[in-house]
């Protein structure tokens, strides 16, 4: 459970940037100019919409991974709580920040709109591969990354051999005693 809350964290501040954005759109052209929140709230809600949202969205998916027995399940549940997780949160914070229980309404719309696009791009409701395809995307994807990552160092340690020459190269210091 640590582990699938420290990937909430992580997709949490990427879902802020949609909720931000869906509160941002609410506020700017749906709410009355003397109701509307600061921008500064406005980045809030939307950081905390989106960690705690989906921290909330990987609660109630729990056990349907109990269930089907993978780390990523699918189905209508699951569609449900993508959904529902920001919304929720976008719902009681809304009314919180702004002061007004009429905010509650353009909470939850900002909460949805600004879970949509991952849900879009998750797709929860599509029957997913089994565990083991799960296990060696993964795999292939963190050897990809780590052979990535060594060229990457290699490329920068020639260049600054060139620049600055192979520091334990000490044939300049020989015979500086005569």
């Amino acid at each position: 459970m640590k582990h699938a809350m420290i990937g909430s964290s992580v997709i949490g501040v990427l879902n802020a940037i949609p909720a931000f954005g869906a509160m941002l759109l609410v506020n700017s052209f749906l709410v009355g100019e003397l109701d509307r929140i600061g921008l500064g709230e406005t980045v809030l809600f939307g950081l905390v919409v989106g960690v705690l949202g989906t921290f909330l969205t990987a609660l109630m998916n729990r056990s349907e991974q109990k269930q089907q027995q993978k780390t990523v399940p699918h189905g209508a549940r699951v569609a449900v709580a993508e959904v529902a997780g920001m919304t929720l949160v976008g719902g009681v914070l809304a009314p919180l920040m702004a002061g007004t229980p009429g905010f509650l309404g353009w909470g939850l719309l900002a909460g949805f709109l600004g879970s949509l696009p991952n849900l879009l791009i998750m797709a929860p409701w599509k029957p997913s591969g089994s565990e083991a395809e799960f296990e060696r995307k993964t795999k292939d994807f963190g050897d990809m990354t780590r052979e990535t990552v060594d060229e990457i160092q290699q490329e920068r340690a020639a260049k600054s051999r060139e620049k600055h020459g192979d520091p334990w190269d000490q044939r300049h210091n020989q015979g500086w005693w005569t």
